[in-house]
Order: C-alpha cells, then structure tokens, then sequence
C-alpha cells in the first residue's frame, strides 16, 4: 500500500515538473520570437504588395494600342483607391510555428558560414508554438495582424491583386521552433518572407541572448 502511494505521488511530481518545464520552454521560445520579430519588421527592405497605379501613358502591345486610363485596371485601382487607408502599413504574421524545413539544406547553408556548433541541433518538440504578437507594444510602422485573422482561407500570394485590401499590405511573415544549444542562449530560427514573385524568401536566423534579449546575429539566405 505504501508502494502504491509512493509511485502515484512520484507519477503525479512528474506531470507537474514536465508541464512546468514545457510552460518554460514555450514561453522562451515566444520570447525569441518577439525578440527578433520587432528587429525584422524594422528592415527597410520590405517591399508591399499594394498593387501599382496604372500607367499613364498607352501600353502598346505590337500593333495594338491600350489606353490604360480606360482599361478595368485602371477602373478596379480608381475603387481600391478611393478606399484606401495610406496611414496603415501592415504586416501578416503566421499563426504558428508551421515551416517546412529541408534538414540537408539547412545543415548546408550553417557549415558553409562556419557554425558547424549549430548543425547538431535539433527541436525536441513536435508541438507547434502559437506566436503572440499581441503581447508586442510598439512595432515600428507597421501593423502586426495574424494571418488567420486578416485571410482565414489562407492566400496565394502569386495570384493575389490586392484591390480588396483597405491598407498598404507588406506580405505575410512566418518562423520555426527555434533550434537552441544546450546552453539555451545560442541558435537559429527559420524565417519565410512571402510576398509575390519577387520576395519570397527563407533565411536562416543565427540568434543569441544578450542582455536578456534575444538578437539576430546573422542571417542566411536558405538556397
């Protein structure tokens, strides 16, 4: 009988400690996330998606002649513009931590830039991480809205024209788990930029804990 009650309260230590110790990780890992989400929405080097003015001049085509003033362009951008906020630059973050990785590749790209420490290191959890941009005060310029919420079907960023939108809209951004040492100071987070044909983008995030914040060391693009 004794046994028995030493094993249920062993049992029930365990639970406890192993969801403590998850609650922990997860929210480091939020942390992280945060941390260097605000450093990359400060580039500059974001492009929106918003779509172009038509072109003032007739588009030719061969022989034939367009005016684009006239065209359903040039009409469908008249309407979006009419209701366009051109105070609010927003930026769609993925709900979750749900990336594609290529393993080969990413072990690939660290050796080539001399972090051979880091191609060892793996995520121990399947779980998805749920990012929390709204524990983010301050962004910058630009507005965080999650995904699901602002297109909850999800979108194809290579067929969207955008004459839906009532704001600038700078393409939607997503990350993995982070990978971290053993240590928990040192890693790197997978990061996908996706914006139309002309930015969509994977890097792969060297970040490291400074004066209890997390910063993005290096960054890698993932060919």
């Amino acid at each position: 009988m004794i046994r028995q009650k030493q094993i249920i309260i062993f049992l029930i230590l365990f639970l406890v400690f192993s969801c403590n110790t998850d609650y922990l990780v997860m929210k480091q890992e939020t942390d992280i996330i945060n941390d260097i989400l605000l450093q990359i929405v400060s580039d500059k080097h974001f492009l929106p998606l918003t779509p172009p003015p038509p072109a003032e001049r007739p588009i030719r085509f061969d022989k034939l002649k367009v005016d684009s003033t006239e065209n359903n362009y040039a009409r469908e951008y008249k309407k979006f513009e009419s209701k366009l906020d051109t105070n609010r630059f927003v930026i769609t973050i993925e709900d979750s931590t749900d990336i594609d990785i290529d393993k080969s590749l990413i072990t690939e790209n660290l050796k080539e830039r001399g972090y051979n420490d880091l191609v060892g290191i793996r995520d121990k959890s399947n779980k998805k991480l749920n990012i929390e941009i709204d524990k983010i005060k301050n962004s910058g310029r630009f507005e965080l809205i999650k995904r699901g919420k602002q297109f909850p079907k999800g979108l194809n960023f290579r067929r969207y024209k955008g004459f839906d939108l009532t704001f600038y809209y700078f393409g939607n951004i997503s990350f993995s788990r982070p990978f971290l040492n053993d240590s928990r100071d040192y890693g790197y987070v997978i990061y996908k930029r996706e914006c139309g044909f002309e930015c969509d983008q994977d890097y792969i995030l060297i970040i490291k804990k400074l004066n209890n914040k997390w910063t993005i060391k290096d960054k890698i693009y993932a060919r």
